[in-house]
């Protein structure tokens, strides 16, 4: 709710709610399913000369969320360690 704010009053200059936004998409994005959705986007996005200034960002999220499942095999060891009893 926007607490009787108008839209055009909405503080997009605060990097605490920038944030708290970006967390509550990211939330949608990955509870619904839609990583690789969200990545066709991205890389479409990429290939658009119109989001030039936001190819950083971009690549950025790309690289964020294009995790194959040969890399989550190849953490997995470092992340999980079981304790060697003697």
């Amino acid at each position: 709710m926007l607490n009787n704010q108008s839209l055009s009053q909405v503080n997009y200059n605060d990097a605490l709610l920038n944030t708290q936004r970006m967390i509550l998409l990211t939330d949608f994005i990955l509870s619904s399913n839609l990583e690789e959705q969200y990545l066709q986007h991205l890389r479409g996005l990429q290939r658009n000369t119109e989001w030039q200034e936001f190819y950083p960002v971009i690549a950025e999220s790309i690289q964020e969320y294009d995790i194959s499942d040969e890399d989550i095999y190849q953490a997995i060891p470092a992340l999980i360690k079981v304790p060697a009893y003697l």
